[in-house]
């Protein structure tokens, strides 16, 4: 609770390093998450790129984008390794750059343009999962898909299906069948935005009939996200209950003015039928009255702040009074529509927009490595963003390990001794080569036994502490400590041949803290060319 977004002029000091060695630094000094940067692409234009791990910060004036707690955390990393006299010598290089103006971003895309050239149609096969011969509306529209399993389920008309559609098919997001239950056939228009997509198919029916949802392979299903929207009828009644003057229509306008709790009921009855039905399945679902989150079968209380509730948190419910939230933020924080156009809607520009290494990251999420279990996050942090280019912006937590939550939540930017469970999963910002690039191999340890120098304390034991690229196992303690014998085995994937395996040697006592005993250092390159 209590972060806030900032856009921050980068230190001087920064400048000629790369990106990622920037946001490890920045994050174990103080504890923040910088994760975009802003860079001039070939046109001139300045644009909010996600973490782009090997771009090194220029001379002069940058301008990166961080998640704090205050304004003097921020301060701080604006001032980072300089001195006010080195800053006052630079003043006069700094070149602001123009920002976009918030009021004229456009992050959608026009049907007319979307196919305008062959150049497009490259960068679409670069970064999605895209056929370069369209696929028929008729195929895509089926009377049922009740054999289908592991897929994700939209239920609703949404304004645009392109938005949803697109980012579920980009390359480094595991591919799955998309159905779409709704009450219209889509129009040529819609489908034009996205018939370039495998495995899409529509559904025509009821989300409030249990025999259309079956239908749509709610028995199967792996994730469902309820769209509340008003149907025909209630946009046509809303109609006539803002001019009609007769006493139904006057009750329908004091009752529509009211709230009407029953705007949501098509949700919750979609919500409760999959969860009958398939009690494994994630769902998502938006309520527009915040006080329906109480028919989802919770039991909060009335005067809950609806927004920090279990439900909210573990992304069970969207609220629509959270688009206003956004508006009202953005008067305060306008570089706020710059950096949801990065995270939604990346697909705009890629890095053959830029000059120089600029590869744009993309927001994923990923399993916590078993090798982290019981470690702090900034183990995890220094270790994803070093060996893996990917930045860490926070945590889903299944299972907390404080027990503060009887639901999952979300953590952003987390303290750095928070202890991660191999439960949890890290939404993060994925550069390219981190899913693309195959590791050079695997090594297999195995620690046998040491021999030690006699100790003083009888009541002390010894382990040894394995290390490679960041990962890290541990043997059981030995009571054993002069001859100690482990027989511990573990395995470690080998990133690049620049790393160093490590293996440490401590003694334990209850009665004061370890006591380092020796370590041996073996590189990477000397294992890989004599295995």
């Amino acid at each position: 609770m209590g972060k806030e977004m900032y856009r921050v002029k980068l230190s001087h000091s920064f400048e000629g390093k790369p990106f990622s060695q920037v946001a490890n630094v920045i994050y174990e000094c103080y504890h923040c998450t910088l994760f975009a940067v802003e860079i001039v692409d070939r046109q001139g234009r300045v644009r909010v790129v996600m973490s782009p791990a090997k771009y090194e910060i220029p001379s002069g004036a940058t301008y990166g984008y961080l998640i704090a707690n205050d304004v003097d955390e921020v301060s701080k990393v604006s001032r980072h390794g300089w001195t006010e006299q080195r800053e006052t010598e630079h003043k006069d290089a700094e070149k602001p750059a123009a920002a976009f103006n918030p009021l004229k971003l456009n992050v959608g895309w026009e049907a007319e343009d979307f196919m305008s050239s062959r150049a497009e149609v490259e960068k679409m096969k670069l970064n999605f999962h895209y056929a370069e011969e369209p696929f028929d509306l008729d195929d895509a529209v089926k009377d049922q898909v009740e054999e289908l399993t592991g897929h994700i389920l939209l239920v609703g008309s949404p304004q645009s299906y392109a938005f949803f559609v697109e980012t579920l098919r980009r390359k480094h997001v595991e591919h799955k069948d998309i159905v779409i239950l709704t009450t219209e056939r889509p129009t040529n228009e819609t489908w034009h935005r996205i018939r370039h997509f495998p495995g899409v198919h529509f559904i025509i029916g009821n989300q409030n009939l249990r025999k259309d949802l079956v239908r749509a392979g709610i028995h199967g299903v792996d994730t469902a996200v309820i769209i509340s929207s008003q149907s025909k009828a209630e946009r046509k009644l809303r109609g006539k209950a803002e001019t009609g003057r007769t006493k139904r229509e006057i009750e329908i306008r004091n009752e529509l003015k009211g709230g009407g709790r029953l705007m949501d009921s098509d949700c919750i009855f979609t919500y409760q039928a999959i969860r009958k039905h398939c009690p494994t399945a994630k769902i998502i679902c938006q309520l527009r009255r915040a006080e329906n989150i109480l028919f989802l079968g919770t039991d909060l209380g009335r005067d809950n702040d609806i927004s920090v509730t279990p439900y909210f948190a573990s992304g069970v419910v969207f609220l629509s009074a959270m688009m206003d939230r956004l508006i009202a933020q953005c008067f305060y924080n306008r570089d706020l529509l710059n950096i949801l156009e990065a995270l939604i809607s990346s697909c705009k520009f890629s890095k053959l927009d830029f000059s120089g290494d600029v590869e744009p990251a993309e927001l994923g999420f990923q399993s916590v490595p078993r090798s982290f279990e019981g470690k702090t996050y900034m183990q995890l942090f220094k270790y994803l963003i070093s060996k893996k280019s990917t930045l860490p912006l926070g945590l889903y937590r299944r299972s907390p390990l404080d027990d503060v939550s009887p639901q999952p939540y979300v953590i952003t930017n987390p303290s750095p001794d928070l202890i991660i469970s191999v439960q949890d999963s890290v939404f993060a910002l994925l550069s390219p080569e981190a899913f693309l690039q195959a590791p050079l191999g695997e090594i297999f340890v195995v620690v046998v036994e040491a021999e030690l120098p006699p100790r003083r304390s009888k009541a002390s034991s010894v382990s040894c502490l394995v290390e490679s690229e960041g990962e890290s196992a541990q043997t059981d303690s030995c009571i054993n400590t002069a001859m100690p014998h482990w027989n511990f085995s573990c395995r470690f994937s080998v990133l690049d041949d620049t790393g160093v395996l490590e293996v440490s040697v401590f003694e334990e006592d209850k009665l004061r803290p370890d006591t380092f005993l020796g370590r041996v250092s073996v590189g990477m390159r000397a294992l890989l060319e004599h295995p």
